[in-house]
């Protein structure tokens, strides 16, 4: 089992910041994917976007360019993929998140996730982190 956790990066980030936020994210997740971390993947797509300084793509806009036609161009084609994923999968939303799954074993707690990306990721670079659907902003 799984915890989701969603990282979602300022809108109006510059370059800079958004590299720096994957930078950030990065060196979380190598500590956290480690023997006895809490961290069992993390989105390298996303982090990849963010290392050019560019916003993470929709993740419906990814899942059209995973099942699309290999080498089409986007455009219509593109746009009616992206449509139709959204038609299968209604509950992904267009936002640019960056999605990490946490270990979900007894050994979980909530307030040490939250501790452990605090350690890394500064909070002026990020709107929110969502960890099983809730802000990490909100209490227990």
């Amino acid at each position: 089992m799984f915890i989701e956790c969603e990282i979602v990066p300022l809108k109006n980030a510059t370059g800079a910041q958004l590299q720096a936020l994957g930078t950030a994210l990065r060196r979380w997740a190598r500590r956290e994917m480690g023997k006895g971390g809490m961290a069992r993947a993390v989105d390298q797509r996303a982090l990849e976007d963010l290392g050019k300084g560019e916003l993470p793509q929709p993740m419906a806009s990814r899942l059209s360019d995973m099942f699309g036609k290999p080498g089409a161009a986007r455009g219509t084609a593109h746009e009616l993929a992206s449509d139709r994923v959204r038609n299968v999968f209604p509950q992904l939303p267009n936002e640019q998140t960056i999605r990490i799954k946490l270990c979900g074993d007894p050994s979980y707690r909530r307030a040490l996730a939250i501790q452990s990306l605090a350690q890394e990721v500064p909070a002026d670079l990020v709107e929110d982190i969502r960890i099983d659907g809730r802000s990490w902003k909100s209490a227990d």
